[in-house]
């Protein structure tokens, strides 16, 4: 009798610490998982002034906090700039699901890209797990450009006798604050 209660005893107490071992253990990301999932479908802009060579993302890192498991995961974008200007490029990245719905987006600022430079872009992010294992090989790639101009005083319609004078420290102590 003494046996069957140790045998019982035992398979309980491995029972427990196996549920136990599992309930505590982090999730974990294959090494296929973490390669870059790559397009090298060729997009040209309508006017020709920028193409976009290559695009991927890839998973980074899964874990929990709490009771929910979050994925970092990062994209990056290959540019090229076929026109004569300086661009500023914006660039949304969002993951779809194979209906095409948007599951997961992330932007970047605004980066600089000089003319018949080609430049790789890349953004690192974070979501919930949920919404990240619906994502398909389905992206949308959104592009807001900008040329930056230099604009002088005169071309906003401001005179120069109008542009305040720098203060010093004596001038900023007599100002009377109401």
């Amino acid at each position: 009798m003494n046996v069957k209660i140790s045998v019982f005893s035992f398979v309980i107490f491995i029972l427990t610490v196996f549920i136990f071992s599992c309930s505590l253990s982090e999730p974990k990301l294959s090494e296929k998982q973490k390669e870059w999932k790559l397009f090298n479908e060729v997009q040209v802009s309508s006017d020709g002034g920028y193409k976009i060579i290559s695009d991927g993302f890839k998973l980074l890192n899964i874990y929990k906090i709490s009771d929910l498991t979050y994925v970092d995961w990062g994209w990056k974008v290959t540019l090229v700039n076929n026109s004569d200007n300086n661009y500023n490029v914006f660039i949304t990245y969002t993951l779809l699901d194979d209906d095409g719905f948007e599951l997961v987006e992330s932007k970047n600022d605004y980066l600089s890209i000089s003319p018949g430079e080609t430049r790789t872009y890349q953004k690192e992010n974070r979501t919930n797990f949920f919404d990240f294992k619906r994502v398909s090989n389905n992206r949308k790639i959104t592009l807001g450009f900008r040329i930056p101009k230099i604009v002088s005083f005169e071309e906003l319609g401001i005179k120069p006798s109008k542009v305040p004078k720098s203060l010093t420290f004596e001038e900023l102590q007599q100002l009377e604050y109401k």
